[in-house]
């Protein structure tokens, strides 16, 4: 039985794979990208009452049960994949479509419950999710939240320093230019050394 975390690294392996078009207006990545979106729809269908009982978490919900940190860790994993595949689909735009808004939204909430009970050893767990928010948000008080949540977890290793420093430099560019930048190529000159998060 497909549980909601093996369906979130099945699309985030199709979302890798549409990454790795070139053109995101052939006709093969567009119905590559159609096929990730029914899947996001299958799986949100498949997985709607996870997903509505995390969206009803608060930081008053205690960690003490098992389910209630898996379910904070696994949703969060899921709206980043909509978040990167989102991201795919819109290009440079910087305006925010509803969905990830929402995705946005989802992320914040979950972490700011993780923070809570776990501290920045939460943090380290949830990086990917928080690297994808600190791309796309236009919330200045969210970004800099990320920003220092990854600060304090660089001293963890090389891979979150770089992927810190990634950060400052992609957020700075993107705030001064008012749109977003492609993130591989501005990992294609090396200044950053590669980063697994």
């Amino acid at each position: 039985m497909l549980t909601l975390e093996g369906a979130y690294v099945q699309l985030r392996s199709m979302v890798a794979q549409l990454a790795k078009f070139q053109d995101a207006e052939t006709d093969p990545a567009t119905r590559w990208a159609s096929h990730v979106e029914l899947s996001v729809k299958s799986i949100s269908n498949r997985f709607c009452d996870l997903i509505e009982v995390a969206e009803w978490l608060s930081v008053a919900t205690d960690n003490a049960h098992r389910l209630v940190p898996n379910l904070r860790r696994v949703v969060r994993l899921f709206y980043a994949v909509i978040l990167h595949f989102l991201r795919l689909r819109s290009g440079q735009s910087q305006s925010l479509c509803p969905q990830q808004v929402e995705a946005l939204r989802q992320i914040m909430n979950l972490a700011f419950q993780a923070h809570k009970y776990d501290g920045e050893k939460a943090m380290v767990r949830i990086a990917w999710p928080l690297f994808m928010v600190a791309l796309e948000t236009n919330d200045h008080l969210h970004g800099e939240w990320v920003l220092g949540r990854f600060h304090a977890i660089s001293q963890v290793g090389l891979n979150f320093q770089r992927a810190y420093q990634f950060l400052l430099h992609v957020v700075d560019l993107q705030s001064r230019l008012g749109e977003r930048v492609d993130v591989r190529a501005q990992l294609q000159p090396g200044e950053f050394g590669l980063f697994v998060i």
